[in-house]
């Protein structure tokens, strides 16, 4: 039998007006129009019926978050922005988007998606800084660096790692030398200029944070020794 979230997934594909559809029931929190939906699609009665819906909801979920990853990774921040409009965008779709933007380096995106209102976790400060810093995109450190309401900004351990990890960084495509020192320059420029970030990089601090880091290190390989 085909399983319940396949046939949901074929009918979200299919029609635009039943995505709609699914999307005000789970947002309005509609359960019987919602399982009168599921009734109609599905080829034989569920026993478990909110078992089937708890299903339906987290496919419609995903498939969401597939489509607006892949506005993201093309850099359509008009096609990002008309899915962030829609009812039910949350923190999770925000956080998944994020990162596709922030490893392709969209910045338009990323600061579309930085601007929406929503509380976004700690986690995410990771993604929109080291991943940034990484992967070379000194503007979207910047961003990162820059207080905004419900955005985190990095803590100090991670501040002062990621300036290490650049800095040891090899260079490659992306990670010229020019650009290495543009973001090494930048996150100090930043740690000293915004007071939220809780004070200047200074080399005693970055140090400090690079013999803990190595301890660390050699402790986890020596676990798997």
């Amino acid at each position: 039998m085909i399983k319940i979230h396949t046939l949901l997934m074929m009918s979200i594909m299919a029609s635009i007006a039943t995505f709609d559809r699914i999307q005000a029931m789970h947002v309005n929190n509609q359960e019987e129009a919602f399982d009168a939906l599921l009734d109609s699609i599905k080829p034989r009665q569920i026993s478990n019926q909110e078992k089937a819906r708890v299903h339906a909801i987290q496919e419609f979920d995903d498939t969401r978050i597939r489509a607006i990853k892949a506005f993201a990774y093309d850099d359509d921040t008009a096609a990002v922005q008309q899915q962030l409009l829609l009812p039910g965008t949350n923190s999770n779709i925000i956080c998944t988007t994020l990162r596709s933007a922030v490893n392709n380096g969209h910045i338009s995106v990323v600061k579309l998606l930085l601007n929406t209102g929503i509380s976004l976790p700690n986690c995410i400060t990771e993604t929109i800084y080291k991943q940034a810093a990484m992967k070379g995109h000194p503007a979207i450190v910047d961003l990162a660096l820059t207080t905004r309401a419900g955005v985190p900004l990095p803590n100090r351990e991670l501040l002062l790692n990621t300036y290490n990890d650049v800095e040891d960084a090899r260079e490659n495509e992306q990670m010229t030398e020019t650009v290495k020192r543009t973001i090494l320059n930048l996150i100090m420029e930043r740690s000293s200029t915004n007071p939220d970030l809780g004070g200047p990089l200074t080399p005693e601090l970055l140090a400090a944070a690079r013999a803990t880091a190595t301890a660390r290190r050699m402790l986890i390989a020596q676990m798997y020794i």
